[in-house]
């Protein structure tokens, strides 16, 4: 649960930047570039640590039930992060 842990810390830090950022400036070009990047890098971190949760582990004394639980939360910080990339550049501003 430490990886969970870890990974609700991490998706709170780095999805406040990008709302505040694209708040403070208006949604101008180069913010929504900055988001993006921000938010592929959300999306890899995401996509490596659920890929490494369900892998299974014989030898690493760990419970399945904690590492579902922490595969399914990455695949839902995924998700977000695919909605806010369509979000920010579908936005009408």
């Amino acid at each position: 649960m430490g990886i969970a842990a870890a990974d609700v810390l991490g998706g709170i830090l780095a999805f406040a930047p990008i709302g505040i950022t694209f708040a403070l400036f208006n949604g101008a070009i180069g913010i929504k570039i900055l988001d993006f990047l921000l938010l592929v890098g959300i999306f890899i971190v995401g996509l490596r640590t659920s890929l490494r949760s369900f892998r299974p582990r014989y030898m690493a004394g760990t419970f399945q039930v904690s590492r579902i639980l922490a595969g399914s939360y990455c695949l839902l910080l995924l998700a977000a992060a695919i909605y806010c990339i369509v979000l920010l550049f579908l936005s009408p501003l």
